[in-house]
């Protein structure tokens, strides 16, 4: 029998998705993303100290974990600033530093304390997602609400500091104050997220959004609300898989869901999805192939003009290509009405002699272009002028042209 999870808990994950999103995209935006992970880990220590000296009031553990998650804050910043050591080196020893005394201080619970150390084991592994309580979603509510209104109310200047941080030093911005501010603003957000989906996971809830919201847009305005409604929507999937099929875990099915968009975001994202990237270069290699399949025809057509026509075998050692690829792109542009074919021979159509000719056009106006005002010797130009010959426009060609016969006039 499946576990109906309750309205309070599914309320609590979309609070809490939505106040990791909002932190994560400033990480992602700084190149900072492994930041997170670290301090996720670096949590454990002051989460364990805090229950040590208070039991399991949520202050002292929030507090303890404010505490452990600046200080790797500080260390990280710093200790690269003042050492040879490379800021991943000591990420990475910061976070193995910090987690590990975490471990040994978890185990101390659990030799004196064995159901506390079940409770504190939450924030390792997650666990509590499916039973969120009304009184965690007032504080993740709180939270979720304080880091909206804040960001909002600095969108501005973080987005600044984000972006360019000597300019916002330099104009007299409190630069060092507003890092504070997002430094602790994450924290917060981390160590409230470990209790759904643990620190081992939590990464995956500060990137992932701010990754995916990346793929459709550039602007910052619109990557943090977008980011926001991805990871809102992955944990609403994710508590509802976690309710229907039995034991599924609530935090990992939220991480699976949030890598899935993210993982159909940089497939299918329009202009930077890896499918719509292939799409263009599809296009732009078939653009080049056409192009010097017509101009072939064409130089043939002037070096032979009493004849009507070419067979496949002359073309293809004319433009270098196998006579099954040339075929394939001939019937190509024969769709596109810029070739005929007459029985075993091909030849131009009037589309295609026009395009051959611009072609044509635009290769020798380039060449002269970088001979004349470059300075190129006439036998080293030839490569470039293959190259930039395909994607001179009609503007272009009308600039290229006036400047070359200003130069061969004088």
């Amino acid at each position: 029998m499946p576990f109906v999870i309750n309205n309070y808990a599914l309320l609590g994950i979309i609070l809490f998705s939505l106040s990791t999103a909002i932190m994560g995209c400033f990480l992602v935006l700084q190149k900072k993303s492994l930041l997170g992970d670290a301090v996720a880990h670096a949590l454990m220590p002051g989460i364990c100290l805090g229950f040590l000296y208070s039991g399991k009031s949520p202050f002292y553990l929030l507090a303890g974990a404010l505490l452990a998650g600046m200080l790797a804050l500080v260390a990280i910043d710093y200790i690269p600033m003042y050492s040879k050591l490379k800021p991943d080196t000591v990420m990475a020893s910061i976070l193995s530093i910090f987690f590990g005394l975490g471990l040994l201080l978890l185990s101390i619970i659990q030799k004196s304390n064995g159901q506390a150390y079940a409770s504190l084991k939450q924030f390792l592994l997650g666990g509590r997602a499916a039973t969120l309580l009304q009184e965690d979603v007032a504080k993740f509510g709180f939270i979720a609400i304080l880091i909206m209104s804040l960001v909002g109310l600095f969108f501005e200047s973080l987005k600044l500091i984000t972006f360019d941080p000597n300019f916002a030093q330099a104009i007299g911005w409190p630069v060092k104050r507003l890092r504070l501010l997002l430094n602790t603003l994450t924290i917060i957000a981390i160590a409230l997220g470990a209790q759904v989906v643990g620190v081992v996971l939590m990464t995956t809830m500060l990137i992932t959004p701010a990754s995916a919201a990346c793929f459709w847009t550039h602007r910052l305005s619109t990557i943090v609300p977008l980011a926001a409604c991805l990871s809102a929507l992955a944990a609403g999937l994710g508590t509802w898989c976690s309710s229907t099929v039995p034991s599924v875990p609530t935090g990992a099915s939220i991480v699976l869901f949030m890598s899935s968009i993210t993982l159909l975001s940089s497939l299918f994202a329009p202009g930077t999805g890896f499918c719509s990237i292939w799409w263009k270069r599809y296009q732009q290699q078939n653009k080049i192939l056409a192009d010097n399949i017509l101009k072939a025809l064409l130089r043939l057509s002037q070096q032979q003009p009493s004849k009507s026509g070419y067979k496949l075998q002359e073309l293809a050692k004319k433009c270098k290509m196998s006579n099954r690829k040339l075929q394939h792109n001939l019937f190509r542009l024969q769709r596109h009405s810029l070739v005929h074919r007459i029985g075993n021979q091909w030849s131009l159509s009037e589309r295609g002699k026009k395009r051959g000719v611009y072609v044509l056009r635009c290769h020798q106006l380039w060449k002269k272009y970088l001979h004349h005002y470059l300075n190129i010797r006439p036998d080293h130009v030839h490569e470039d002028a293959e190259a930039m010959e395909h994607w001179i426009d009609p503007t272009t060609r009308k600039a290229l042209e006036r400047l070359v016969d200003k130069k061969e006039a004088s």
